[in-house]
């Protein structure tokens, strides 16, 4: 079973963590608020954040990228986001050891990080690099 942490949403930032219940491992879906709120909410909403394992981002837009990259850095979480976003957040500091598949991925393509899948999906919507996207997270 899953539990989704909405810790922000909205054109102020968004953020969300699907947890695993069963391990609490989870994934952060999104950064788009800054690294102080968002510490502070993932705490208030109960999730460990040693167990975060991965950061996806839907779109290059600064209320859904906000501070994925200190997030990354911060935590150890890989990164998952479309080929030219994932460029992007490289140049601006992520580890290239941090990218999943070292270059992100592509739309239909499923990335696996300890038990973690996640499955990229179209999306419509504008982005600032690559191309917008959903994803299913599977735990």
């Amino acid at each position: 079973m899953l539990r989704l942490h909405i810790l922000a949403s909205g054109s102020g930032g968004n953020a969300a963590i699907a947890e695993n219940a069963a391990t609490g491992e989870g994934v952060l879906i999104d950064c788009g608020i800054c690294k102080r709120d968002f510490f502070a909410r993932a705490e208030e909403a109960g999730f460990n954040l040693e167990k975060l394992r991965a950061v996806v981002i839907t779109h290059d837009h600064g209320d859904h990228v906000g501070e994925a990259v200190n997030i990354c850095r911060k935590t150890g979480a890989m990164l998952g986001a479309i080929v030219g976003t994932a460029g992007k957040l490289a140049e601006d500091g992520v580890p290239e050891a941090q990218i999943l598949n070292g270059i992100g991925f592509n739309m239909g393509g499923t990335m696996e990080h300890k038990g973690i899948k996640a499955t990229m999906t179209q999306a419509f919507h504008s982005s600032d690099s690559g191309a917008p996207a959903g994803y299913i997270i599977e735990m």
